[in-house]
């Protein structure tokens, strides 16, 4: 039996994948970051975790309600604005699950009957949460990005190795040059309060690595996703 050498195994992957390749963006923010590197935004009220890691960049977020009163979060009043273009956190989305049971059955030639039954339920997503006193939320609202990122043509690589074996392209940005700026805005509402406050954080990719594998299991990180 012949066995590949890691490089050629590297090739016959590439292949096996089409050679299609990954791109694997890293999250940065002026906020702080816990000891898994997710953004933590925080008042005597709340406590808001942001994490964007998985495919695509799911927007995940833990909301700690502090308080002894209930909050309401309004997601159909908060937004994610993606490049400049704003686009609303609830999705006014239903979700149908039927189960249908039929038959047909011939008469004579030429003549059948048809017998079905449909069953279901429908339901749609609630445009609002709420956050019992002392408890929290997790929730994933959308995605930022469908498709890989357009890196600008003025961008030169900088060239690296991971795990002394695998060699990728690796992208840095800041905050004007960024193929992906990002603002998170969420409306909610504290129990016996007047009017609901709108908490605002903004966000950027700072880095993008591209390779021919999936890098997910080299470049761990709440602050991290892959696009393909």
């Amino acid at each position: 039996m012949r066995f590949l050498s890691v490089g050629s195994a590297l090739v016959v992957m590439c292949l096996l994948s089409s050679c299609s390749g990954y791109q694997f963006l890293s999250v940065n923010s002026s906020l702080n970051r816990d000891t898994n590197s997710a953004f933590i935004w925080e008042n005597d009220s709340l406590k808001i975790v942001y994490r964007f890691s998985g495919a695509n960049g799911p927007i995940q977020f833990t909301i700690n309600n502090k308080l002894k009163e209930t909050i309401t979060v309004n997601w159909q009043n908060s937004a994610v604005v993606i490049n400049g273009q704003s686009y609303s956190l609830f999705r006014n989305i239903q979700k149908v699950n039927l189960r249908e049971r039929g038959g047909e059955y011939e008469i004579i030639d030429g003549i059948t009957i048809d017998r079905s039954r449909t069953n279901g339920t429908i339901q749609q997503e609630n445009p609002t949460s709420i956050i019992v006193g002392g408890t929290f939320l997790q929730d994933v609202k959308g995605i930022l990005t469908e498709d890989k990122l357009h890196i600008p043509a003025q961008i030169t690589p900088v060239r690296s190795v991971l795990n002394n074996s695998m060699p990728v392209k690796k992208y840095l940005f800041n905050t004007d040059n960024s193929p992906l700026k990002f603002e998170l805005y969420l409306n909610v509402q504290i129990e016996g309060t007047p009017k609901p406050i709108v908490i605002r954080n903004s966000f950027y990719i700072n880095e993008l690595i591209k390779g021919a594998l999936h890098l997910n299991t080299y470049l761990p990180g709440d602050n991290r996703f892959y696009a393909y």
